[in-house]
């Protein structure tokens, strides 16, 4: 868990998986918790780079992005959904996470929404500490999401209909976006990162 939390992002998925089974463990699961260690074994001379000379467009310097994607009613039997993210700054990844959600979603678009909503909380928090550091965030923080109904939803702030019922939920997006801190549903075409 350590190591997952701290320093290989690679392995997060896997080990938050993995952690939900700790008490009902058996031979597959204690089969699959060892290629985790042989992964780990083989890349332990792999480093996170933190180099601002590296920084290639559309990316600059010292400016944070991310990358963010959910899965929908994976989690059987509960359907729950999981989710993933990544939170770069020159080229390297310095804060990410994969959960299990607690609410249960009732479509791809809103489990999305859900990701997003957690995301930007922690986004909120890494332009906080960029701006102490010195890092000025001087443009809103790019977010690569792949469902363009959560992004509609999320630029557009308009929960009516299908969505009325997680407006109060997830009105907290709509708003960082508002204060300009996220780009509107005007992001970078869909960005392929997967959770699974």
């Amino acid at each position: 868990m350590f190591i997952a939390i701290n320093t290989q992002p690679l392995i997060a998925q896997l080990v938050n998986a993995l952690a939900r089974f700790m008490t009902a463990a058996n031979s597959e699961l204690f089969v699959l918790a060892k290629r985790v260690l042989r992964y780990l074994k083989g890349v332990k001379s792999r480093k996170i780079i933190w180099c601002a000379s590296r920084v290639k467009f559309p990316f600059a310097p010292c400016e944070i992005y991310a990358y963010s994607d959910a899965s929908w009613a994976d989690i059987v039997p509960q359907r729950k959904h999981s989710f993933s993210y990544l939170i770069f700054c020159n080229n390297a990844v310095f804060s990410w996470k994969s959960s299990l959600s607690s609410i249960l979603a009732m479509s791809s678009a809103e489990a999305e929404l859900i990701a997003l909503c957690a995301f930007a909380a922690d986004v909120a928090y890494c332009r906080k500490l960029a701006n102490e550091l010195g890092f000025l965030q001087l443009h809103p923080t790019i977010i690569h999401e792949d469902n363009l109904g959560a992004k509609q939803i999320a630029g557009s702030g308009n929960f009516k209909g299908r969505s009325k019922h997680f407006e109060l939920r997830w009105r907290f997006l709509h708003h960082y976006i508002k204060r300009g801190r996220v780009p509107d549903a005007a992001l970078p075409s869909a960005c392929g990162f997967s959770a699974v």
